[in-house]
């Protein structure tokens, strides 16, 4: 639990972990810094080797809003629970440092009600909801709670013409005393995957859930961030994020309800380590060394589970098939002309 205590307490505290984004963190600022915002800003650096911290540090000499904390570099789970534990708003407020908020960004979420535990809003997040037909604000209550969880694991919007994406805890808004509550956290041993384990459980916990369909923030889409690279022992960390999401289901009680989603999460995680690390082009593995990592796969007992699942993805029934029987060439083939 946090121990901390503030006598100052704005509406808003803007959580944002900072790491090596120097060619991105002013803009980022300078877009949360509206005037007159009740707000304060959490800037939690997580060992920076590059400018960021410095830059960081010239903004809090500019607005008292802005507070910087710094840390060795422990990752991004552990930086926003230390910016959890530092906040005094009402409301917790992520933001990524290489993104930016809308401009009349806080205007939208400053409305929400107390009776609130988490507001989601749009983003810009994906061509698809460009021209969206318009939408009305939605409440889901603990009755919906099969439902969110399920939007979560498909990695899909609060509603199927939005453009909210229920993972990523950005473009959200937590009530702090229902996370501090629940004691919900980021988990800080889990390196893929930390975003929708703390979702899950944010709204697995939560009573009442607004939704408001207006775009508050902008993605920031570059290569080298961690949507993109390589990730070195991907197979361990697949692994260890999808035994925590188990856990956590089974701990909720609503594992037996989605237990064929959870499956088929198995199935996308295999297909994230065949991407991000067996054949990413950035490591290059020669076939004995993919060989390998595919037997790595297949010895384990819950990939074996989501392998052997019936699966009505096409291409990813496909894939499963050529992994259970250690098809290397044909895999390399499929890859070429992935563009996932």
């Amino acid at each position: 639990m946090c121990s901390h205590i503030n006598q100052s307490k704005p509406l808003f505290s803007i959580i944002i972990p900072v790491f090596n984004t120097e060619k991105y963190i002013s803009r980022c600022l300078d877009s949360v810094l509206v005037d007159n915002a009740d707000i304060e800003i959490i800037c939690i650096d997580d060992g920076s080797t590059d400018n960021s911290l410095q830059m960081c540090k010239q903004y809090e000499q500019k607005d008292v809003r802005v507070k910087v904390i710094t840390q060795e570099n422990m990752g991004v789970s552990v930086a926003r629970n230390v910016g959890i534990c530092a906040a005094s708003g009402k409301w917790l407020f992520f933001v990524d440092s290489d993104d930016v908020v809308s401009y009349g960004y806080y205007d939208i979420i400053k409305n929400l009600e107390e009776t609130v535990d988490i507001g989601v809003f749009d983003s810009d997040w994906g061509t698809a909801y460009i021209n969206k037909p318009e939408i009305k604000e939605r409440y889901f209550n603990k009755e919906d709670k099969e439902y969110l969880l399920s939007r979560i694991i498909l990695s899909k919007a609060i509603t199927d013409s939005g453009c909210a994406p229920l993972r990523s805890p950005c473009f959200k808004a937590y009530r702090r005393e229902f996370i501090l509550k629940h004691n919900i956290k980021f988990p800080k041993d889990i390196i893929i995957g930390e975003d929708f384990l703390f979702n899950i459980l944010a709204f697995s916990c939560s009573g009442k859930v607004k939704y408001i369909p207006e775009i508050v923030y902008i993605v920031t889409h570059r290569y080298g961030s961690a949507t993109h690279s390589y990730i070195d022992n991907m197979i361990e960390k697949e692994l260890d994020f999808q035994k925590e999401l188990k856990r956590i289901l089974y701990e909720t009680g609503m594992y037996t309800h989605l237990e064929k989603l959870y499956l088929s999460e198995i199935k996308s995680g295999i297909m994230r380590c065949i991407r991000k690390n067996i054949f990413h082009t950035e490591k290059n593995n020669n076939y004995f060394e993919k060989k390998i990592l595919l037997n790595s796969i297949i010895d384990e007992p819950l990939f074996q589970e989501g392998i052997c699942a019936r699966d009505y993805n096409k291409k990813r029934a496909i894939v499963m098939f050529l992994v259970k029987h250690k098809m290397v060439l044909a895999l390399n083939l499929i890859m070429k002309f992935d563009t996932n």
